[in-house]
């Protein structure tokens, strides 16, 4: 889209309105003047949505970049002690984006276009800017670290999920165990009642056979008989 040229002069005026403000609040950055961040933030927002109409994009992207700094270390200084910025420093860097962008501005009002020359070294200065006020924060863990920490984890969970199952396993055999002596137990008492009922069982057959006679009683003893009997047979008992 072609900007007309009132269009460019509008914008113009306010890229050196803007820059007039950063360039007054700079001078006076530090510890008593912790305000003219916000203000110079303030001034690079409108710079970068009116670089960005206006179709300028070096001066968008290093306006963008500055706002950003100002905007965390506007917060930063509010919420903790401002001594620890090296405002010196951040003078330097500021005087540089400035530089830079009356450098572009002044070759878009002579050519029409931005200038030529890369800028990638100023946007690497504000980037080390970030890291050494401390305002940059990396809110993803390292990727080494999170992957040492999961299989540390996984491995965790694996020996416990072991340990579970060979507990699991360790009181199935104790149940079976004192199941299979409890059966024991059950079995020799079913063995002594089939012994004391065969010894029964004998003693009446012998006094029938003297007396020449088979009672009832005979024919209960030999059913309970048979039916332990058909018990110990199924537990693996030998029957008496």
């Amino acid at each position: 889209m072609a900007i007309d040229q009132e269009t460019l002069q509008n914008f113009f005026e306010e890229f050196k309105s803007n820059i007039d403000i950063c360039e007054s609040n700079l001078v006076q950055l530090g510890d008593d003047n912790v305000a003219g961040l916000s203000e110079m933030y303030r001034s690079m927002h409108s710079l970068k949505g009116a670089a960005m109409f206006v179709q300028a994009p070096k001066i968008t992207e290093l306006s963008h970049q500055a706002e950003e700094l100002l905007n965390s270390l506007a917060t930063d200084a509010t919420h903790q002690d401002s001594n620890k910025l090296d405002w010196d420093f951040l003078k330097t860097i500021f005087l540089k984006i400035l530089e830079e962008l009356n450098k572009n501005m002044s070759s878009l009002q002579a050519f029409g276009t931005e200038d030529e020359d890369p800028q990638e070294h100023i946007l690497a200065e504000i980037k080390e800017a970030s890291v050494k006020c401390g305002v940059m924060r990396d809110k993803s863990p390292p990727k080494a670290k999170t992957n040492k920490k999961k299989r540390k984890l996984n491995k965790l969970q694996e020996k416990i999920l072991q340990q579970t199952q060979k507990n699991r396993e360790e009181q199935k055999e104790e149940i079976a165990e004192e199941n299979t002596k409890i059966s024991k137990v059950v079995l020799q008492e079913i063995q002594e009642q089939i012994a004391n009922l065969n010894y029964i069982k004998n003693n009446l057959l012998q006094e029938a056979e003297s007396k020449g006679f088979y009672d009832k009683s005979l024919t209960a003893l030999n059913t309970a008989t048979e039916r332990l009997n058909k018990v110990a047979i199924e537990a693996n008992l030998a029957p008496l």
